[in-house]
């Protein structure tokens, strides 16, 4: 969870939650970011389990592939941080 620090990681995951699914290029105009850093957070959150993608990590070639936030995960995830942060249920 460590990603999760860095802004830019922080700023895509804030666009997919406010703004629902979005393509890659629309995450590139709302962060100012490039499109490689983009797609390199986006897997991470993607691997975190924090975002969905509607098409599959091996058959994204060529295609056009919408980004949204699981909310759900994103909300555990929050949870936990708080929990550690609070010093609660550690």
């Amino acid at each position: 969870m460590r990603s999760l620090a860095l802004p830019l990681t922080q700023a895509v995951l804030h666009e997919l939650a406010v703004r629902g699914p979005v393509l890659r290029g629309e995450l590139v105009a709302a962060t100012g970011a490039s499109p490689m850093a983009v797609s390199r957070h986006l897997a991470d959150l993607e691997g975190l389990g924090l975002v969905v993608a509607s098409v599959p990590a091996g058959q994204r070639s060529g295609r056009r592939v919408e980004y949204a936030a699981d909310r759900a995960a994103v909300a555990s995830a929050v949870e936990l941080l708080r929990g550690y942060l609070l010093g609660v249920g550690v």
